[in-house]
This record gives structure tokens, sequence and C-alpha cells, in this order.
């Protein structure tokens, strides 16, 4: 598999650089509203006890990979969603899925209220136009990086909602049962990096 992977990535290194994330294509949002890994997060000076405001993901639509509509009930299933934005022309996103894969099966073996949603950027347009070649792709790295979670679609209004903000790839977005934003990385990490990160805020989520 890993070979598979080396093969695939070189071919995409023929067309893009090689970055901690990439730029996207066609940018779906400003650059200076991407926080990099620090929180979300924003203290309401009138609430006396400085109750934390968090911004919400909104709108969560999309179909799946196999055609299932998807809504903001997906994020009700665990109390920690992973939401991972990543695009095929992009090497970095494909080089940590195999460890994306990995963590999001130890973690349903484990037990834990936990599940890692990938969301591919460049394979329909914001009408829901779907481009076949580019799809074929995508299911092609998913099946060679056995990236085997949840992959989405995103629907018109998670991309001029949400998505618009962002113009890198990877990024990675971690949300609560009520679509609470709780952090937000930009670039790819390697599963000793993620596993920290998802623990760390698993244990914010479970002090909330």
């Amino acid at each position: 598999m890993k070979k598979n992977i080396a093969i695939l990535l070189a071919t995409i290194l023929i067309f893009t650089l090689v970055l901690s994330a990439c730029g996207k294509k066609t940018p779906i949002g400003d650059k200076s509203q991407i926080n990099g890994e620090e929180d979300k997060l924003e203290t309401n000076k009138e609430d006396e006890d400085k109750k934390i405001v968090r911004e919400n993901i909104g709108v969560f639509d999309g179909i799946t990979f196999t055609d299932e509509e998807v809504n903001n009930d997906i994020l009700k299933e665990n109390d920690l969603t992973m939401i991972n934005i990543w695009a095929t022309f992009c090497p970095p996103c494909i080089d940590e899925m195999p460890d994306l894969g990995e963590i999001n099966r130890e973690y349903k073996e484990a037990g834990k209220s936990f599940a890692i949603l990938g969301i591919a950027t460049d394979v329909a347009d914001i009408q829901g136009n779907v481009d076949e070649r580019q799809m074929e792709l995508a299911e092609e790295i998913i099946q060679l990086t056995n990236a085997d979670y949840t992959h989405i679609l995103p629907g018109e209004d998670l991309i001029k909602g949400f998505l618009y903000k962002f113009s890198a790839v990877p990024t990675t977005v971690f949300v609560n049962k009520e679509g609470d934003v709780l952090k937000t990385v930009v670039g790819a990490r390697d599963k000793n990096a993620w596993i920290k990160i998802i623990d760390e805020v698993m244990l914010e989520v479970a002090n909330d």
C-alpha cells in the first residue's frame, strides 16, 4: 500500500509543491480568517463569569461518497468530531490520511465517542456538479490510504458558510455535538501529534 501511495504522491508532485499546507486551486475563503493552531474562542466581556462563546460551524450539509445525505445530525453522533478538509491535489493531505484512518479505527475500537469526517473540496462545484475524474481520483486516494472514515462532498450552505473561511488544505476542525468549534489546525500532522491534540480536545469536552 505504501508503494502505491508513494507512486500517487509522486504523480501529484508534478503539478504542485510539497508544503505543510496547500493553497486551494480555487480559494473559498480569506486567509486572514485562518487561526492556525489557536482555539477559535472569544470571551464574552459582558458575562461576569467570562463564559466562553465559541464559533459554530452552522449548517452542515452535503452528501457522502456513498450517496447518503448528511446534515448537522451527523455531528451529534459523537462527543467530538474531527473534520479534515482535504483535496486530491494536496500531497500533505494524502500523506496523513493513513494515520487518520488508523486513529479513527483505534478510537472506535476503544469505544471512544469520537469520529473523523473527511471533506473533499475539489470533487464537486458549489452547485453540486461532480467532476467524475476527480471523484475517481478521490476514491482511489481513499482506498490506497485506507482512510475508511466517512468522506463528504460539501453542500452549498456549508461551502458558502463555514468553508468559505479557509483557503488552505489540509485544515482540520474539531467540533462538539452542537457544532461548536473547539480547535482549528492548519497543515498536516503525524499520528502521534494528532493523538495528542485529539486527547487534549476530548478532555476539554469532558470538562465542559
